[in-house]
């Protein structure tokens, strides 16, 4: 029922955008529900319906600038599309749910899931291409952050040390609802970062 209502809303939502969807598919439901479209052309997008009252829509369309300035750097990200009234995001109703849900939508990125290639016992060599790669990729997305100059319409918060073990961490004290204990880290909040559920500590560079 909950599934139906999520398609009925996304259709709803792809009548903003400038494509003539012929297949419409739930493709993950996580901190947004995704669905993967396909177009009377072949071509493929992913519809988002994002989590209502976590971002606001003036978050969401910073989040749209960010992922433009790394086009113009040459980062192969989802390239977003507009409305057919160059909006960037659509509203829609999920009435079952009693909520409004920004949609969006973004050009297919076809690819494997890096965790599911190492479950799969993927040759060792393939595996040090991927994350040379990563590496790489996350090397370029750096020196762009480094680079670029927001607007002064830019709002988003922060992931930084604060904003993730800091006192008030954006997603919460998540290290206090884990099953599996204390990290050690958590005697220097300033100088690591922790993932509970592996408790494994990570050094961190800021200072």
């Amino acid at each position: 029922m909950v599934d139906r209502e999520l398609l009925t809303a996304a259709r709803e939502a792809l009548n903003h955008f400038p494509i003539e969807p012929v297949d419409v598919s739930l493709a993950t439901r996580s901190e947004n529900i995704t669905f993967k479209v396909a177009d009377n052309r072949g071509d493929l997008y992913a519809l988002r319906l994002h989590r209502p009252g976590y971002h606001t829509l003036e978050e969401l369309q910073s989040e749209r600038l960010w992922t433009r300035a790394l086009l113009q750097a040459g980062i192969h990200v989802p390239q977003p599309i507009n409305t057919r009234d160059g909006r960037e995001y659509a509203g829609v109703h999920v009435p079952l749910l009693g909520q409004h849900r920004h949609a969006s939508l973004s050009r297919w990125v076809p690819g494997e899931l890096l965790i599911q290639l190492i479950r799969d016992d993927t040759p060792r060599e393939r595996l040090q291409a991927h994350f040379q790669t990563l590496g790489a990729l996350i090397a370029t997305m750096n020196n762009r952050a480094a680079d670029w100059h927001p607007p002064p319409e830019f709002r988003r918060h922060a992931l930084d040390a604060d904003g993730l073990m800091g006192t008030q961490p954006f997603w919460g004290r998540s290290w206090e609802r884990s099953t599996t204990g204390a990290c050690p880290c958590r005697s220097a909040p300033r100088t690591g970062f922790c993932s509970p559920r592996v408790q494994t500590c990570y050094r961190s560079a800021v200072r």
